[in-house]
């Protein structure tokens, strides 16, 4: 159980870590889409213009018509000079929402940085605490040895001690009836 919600854990964490990064490249096709339909309805604009160019100059026929042209160039160069600054905006906008989702992608992957830092810094301390329980359970069980030891060899030295005493009093009363004995 513990498992599967760790792998869920790791999925959302995937997907929460490629969201930003989503954000940016559907900025980007957006961006591109905006100016592939610009690029297209400039197009017809300029066909039109074109054609209505090449109908105006066929028929120029006097000062009048030469007149005509000289305002049909003049409004086809305002047009393009639309176009452009059109097609500078795009640009700026598409550099604006960059910035923008570069800055969240930033910021969220800053976050996320920082999330797995916690998680790191709880886990370590996870490890760390466990190996200090048993560290300290060896050392109360080594412990207890040792004190099981130091009484065992206590009182083995107490008996031999006693025993050493009875012997020394034995052999001394030994050595006395022994004297005793050569005496008589």
């Amino acid at each position: 159980m513990q498992r599967e919600q760790n792998i869920g854990n790791y999925f959302d964490q995937a997907f929460n870590a490629l969201e930003p990064w989503a954000r940016v490249n559907n900025v980007m096709i957006d961006n591109m889409q905006k100016a592939i339909q610009f690029q297209l309805e400039a197009m017809q604009r300029y066909s039109h213009l074109g054609t209505e160019q090449l109908k105006v100059a066929n028929g120029s026929r006097d000062i009048k018509d030469a007149q005509q042209y000289g305002d049909f160039i003049s409004s086809w160069v305002d047009q393009v000079m639309s176009d452009f600054r059109t097609m500078s905006d795009l640009g700026m906008e598409f550099r604006d929402e960059m910035s923008q989702a570069f800055s969240e992608a930033g910021s969220q992957v800053a976050h996320q940085v920082e999330d797995l830092s916690n998680h790191i810094n709880e886990a370590s301390k996870q490890v760390v605490d466990e190996a200090l329980d048993k560290a300290s359970e060896v050392a109360e069980s080594e412990e207890e040895v040792a004190k099981e030891t130091m009484d065992k060899t206590t009182s083995a030295a107490s008996k031999s001690a006693e025993s050493g005493k009875s012997g020394a009093s034995r052999s001394a009363e030994s050595t006395s009836s022994r004297q005793g004995k050569s005496r008589t």
